[in-house]
């Protein structure tokens, strides 16, 4: 039986070819038995037959899955400052990272990059040498997944505005975050931060009088990039909403986006007004928060998660995806891979990839179960193995 089929696919040795048969193959809808075919870098036939062409490669039953899109993930920076103090040269720090992502299984990224200290004033030097170190390799050639540029802005330092302008209009720039953990905000969430970044009661009561008597920047630049993201077309979301509030602002300044809500409210609120949640895997795999927010797994149960990302660990989404599937049955697994895959790339407009579909990208994984655990075998990008 043909699930899609093209003729050009009828002597895929004659082409740039790539051919994967015996495998499980995820599409949208089911999970196909049978042979995958691309020909110069796109999908030009699924069917439920085994290959008779000598130069297939044998899947031996693995399962095959579009290439991940991750919307959010901050490892570059663990590849730029490899320790305190330590700023490693930017194009290794690139091709390093690049690495790690494509044996996470993710063939399109977000490179989320802070504009701001955001509790490290190391990350003002940072920003333009992460910036710098993947456009030199995406000049070389030298990258494996495609990568895309999202910034997250620390609304409440003065200066964002000069910091960020020189990269607004940068080739690569598909996303934009607010980050405000502003007394103003949220004085709770401002003591819950300043813990985790190792304020003490004191230094952080000291904070709480200081920003009584500064001027609040946030608002000033809230509006600033809510008016530079529109001028520009570049979708924007709100970031850490604590309270329901939080959420139904965003909606009304016209974000488009949740990213990781830390309250069940904040999501439903966001969920009401028509935001697109992005949450955190390893949160999901974790069970829940390791700082007491509240767990992805319960909003995935109320139906609050649209998207996963891998935030600090980039093979949690690979993971992520079979948990949803085999441990917690929220989703089938059609369901689970479109939340890391077609699902971002609709909602980006990258409608050339995101699913196994006749016309898309041949970004491809092969994926073996090995006691609950997503084993990556192999990685195509544009039907080219790179991993």
């Amino acid at each position: 039986m043909t699930v899609s089929f093209s003729t050009s696919a009828i002597d895929a040795r004659v082409a740039d070819s790539l051919e994967l048969t015996n495998a499980a193959i995820v599409t949208a809808e089911r999970v196909v038995l049978g042979t995958l075919c691309c020909i110069n870098g796109s999908i030009v036939s699924i069917t439920e037959e085994p290959s008779s062409n000598p130069e297939a490669i044998d899947c031996e039953g693995d399962f095959l899955l579009p290439g991940l899109l991750d919307v959010h993930t901050d490892h570059l920076e663990k590849h730029s400052i490899p320790r305190e103090g330590v700023f490693w040269k930017p194009l290794a720090a690139a091709l390093n990272y690049d690495a790690a992502i494509i044996s996470a299984g993710v063939t399109t990224v977000f490179d989320s990059l802070c504009v701001g200290a955001v509790g490290n004033p190391a990350r003002r030097k940072l920003l333009p040498m992460m910036i710098d170190g993947v456009d030199q390799a995406r000049r070389h050639g030298l990258l494996a997944a495609d990568h895309f540029l999202h910034l997250r802005a620390d609304i409440v330092e003065a200066d964002i505005p000069e910091l960020i302008s020189p990269y607004l209009s940068h080739p690569y720039l598909r996303f934009l975050t607010i980050m405000d953990d502003s007394v103003a905000r949220n004085p709770e969430q401002f003591r819950r931060v300043m813990r985790r970044r190792k304020k003490t009661d004191q230094e952080i009561d000291a904070l709480v009088e200081q920003a009584a008597r500064e001027a609040d920047h946030a608002p000033r630049n809230r509006a600033w990039l809510l008016e530079q993201a529109c001028a520009r077309n570049i979708p924007i979301a709100n970031h850490d909403d604590t309270l329901g509030n939080h959420s139904a602002a965003a909606a009304k300044d016209g974000m488009t986006f949740s990213e990781f809500p830390l309250s069940m409210e904040a999501a439903k609120s966001a969920f009401e007004h028509g935001l697109k949640i992005i949450a955190g895997a390893p949160n999901l795999l974790l069970g829940g928060s390791h700082v007491g927010n509240v767990a992805v797994i319960d909003l995935v149960k109320a139906g609050y998660v649209d998207m996963l990302c891998s935030d600090y660990v980039p093979a949690s989404i690979l993971q992520a995806i079979f948990a949803l599937s085999m441990q917690h049955g929220t989703h089938t697994l059609p369901e689970a891979v479109a939340t890391a895959s077609l699902k971002p790339a609709k909602a980006f407009g990258l409608t050339d990839r995101g699913e196994l579909a006749v016309g898309k990208r041949g970004d491809i994984l092969r994926v073996r179960l090995v006691d609950d655990v997503a084993a990556l075998r192999s990685v195509w990008v544009n039907a080219k193995q790179v991993k």
